[in-house]
């Protein structure tokens, strides 16, 4: 074995070549390791932007889908509940306007495209005059059938006014 060597004043004999080789592959490990991490964080940066890309992708065809989902309907059901809606109730309203006279106010209508009927609730000065709207709305070609649901006297109303509640079913439209 060899002496140690504890005096620093005087030169080692030998060079230390251990040691600097250690200290060159240090140094190159180094550099290796940040070059690593620098090629590291660009792959993530490119994997960062692609998911970007692939999202705002991603969203522009559900966005370009539910636009088409809006355009044509889901199923015939739909189709032809819109059709009807598009065309069809426009003469029942229109027999409802030519009929209406002013001893009568609708309070309210409910319209279903569907059933192809309109429930109407009202109010009339007396019941001539609801049942005369009856008898009016029955004469018409367009309509199908009325029915007098129900009616009453409005007793709260000084006036008593009568109350009723008729349903209308229209003819269907030939195209």
């Amino acid at each position: 074995m060899k002496a140690l060597q504890l005096d620093f004043q005087k030169k080692p004999r030998s060079t230390p070549w251990l040691g600097l080789a250690l200290t060159v592959l240090g140094a190159i490990a180094m550099f290796w390791v940040v070059t690593e991490q620098d090629a590291a964080k660009l792959r993530a940066d490119e994997i960062s932007t692609r998911e970007d890309q692939y999202t705002l992708r991603k969203r522009k065809l559900e966005e370009a889908k539910a636009a088409e989902q809006k355009k044509e309907p889901a199923n015939e059901k739909v189709a032809a509940i819109l059709r009807a809606q598009q065309s069809r109730m426009l003469p029942a309203l229109s027999v409802l306007e030519q009929t209406w006279t002013p001893d009568v106010a609708y309070t309210r209508i409910d319209v279903s495209v569907t059933d192809r009927s309109i429930k109407m609730e009202l109010e009339g000065r007396t019941l001539d005059s609801t049942l005369s709207l009856v008898d009016a709305l029955s004469a018409r070609p367009a309509i199908e059938k009325v029915t007098l649901a129900r009616q009453g006297v409005k007793l709260a109303d000084p006036y008593r006014p009568v109350q009723a509640a008729i349903e209308v079913r229209w003819r269907e439209a030939k195209p």
